[in-house]
């Protein structure tokens, strides 16, 4: 939920990268960190947070556009590592401002991918926001591996209502001219600019 801080005089967003487990969440958060640190402009770097059950990876960027003429901070999460609780993944979209789902592409993971993405709707619709309008952006990741699936597929199965979707390649260290972190780039700005536009008309 986003919220005005009156001291710094700018707003605070949260941002959470959710899916399956080992689907490239904590590599797109480094990434993108490394990214903003070599462009000077990083508030935060990535960090960790450990909480019963759970560590949640977090980094902090500024964003690209105002609300109601004051500047944001971007607080980008994403749950590290694997975990048998859904509760505590879960935890990570409570008072989400966005989402990007970041789908893991290998052909074995579509069931796993789609259970998550239920498991995002029903949570989005428990804190009773509408689903089919909630920000959400698709990121299909791991498109460099041999038995990833086309992206005409993953779009059948995860992208009923014509979300953005981005096709990427997690890493930890990518350089500013790769085409994979541009993609992951694009990703984060579509959904602040879904977020932006959500919160401006409000």
């Amino acid at each position: 939920m986003a919220t005005y801080d009156r001291k710094n005089r700018c707003f605070h967003c949260t941002l959470t990268y959710y899916g399956p487990s080992a689907g490239g969440k904590t590599s797109t958060l480094l990434g993108i960190s490394e990214y903003f640190k070599a462009a000077g402009t990083l508030i935060r770097e990535v960090h960790e947070e450990t909480r019963p059950h759970v560590h949640i990876v977090k980094a902090t960027v500024p964003g690209i556009g105002l609300i109601h003429g004051k500047p944001v901070q971007m607080h980008l999460q994403a749950l590290a590592g694997a975990t048998m609780y859904d509760h505590a993944r879960l935890a990570t979209l409570k008072d989400a401002d966005g989402v990007v789902f970041v789908a893991n592409s290998i052909r074995d993971m579509l069931q796993e991918n789609i259970r998550h993405l239920q498991a995002v709707a029903r949570e989005i619709t428990r804190q009773k926001q509408r689903f089919t309008t909630f920000p959400l952006v698709l990121q299909y990741n791991k498109r460099d591996w041999p038995d990833a699936l086309p992206t005409t597929v993953l779009d059948k199965y995860l992208n009923p209502f014509g979300w953005p979707a981005f096709e990427t390649i997690a890493c930890r260290r990518p350089q500013r001219d790769q085409p994979i972190t541009t993609a992951t780039i694009d990703a984060l700005n579509a959904l602040q600019e879904l977020v932006l536009a959500k919160l401006n008309a409000t």
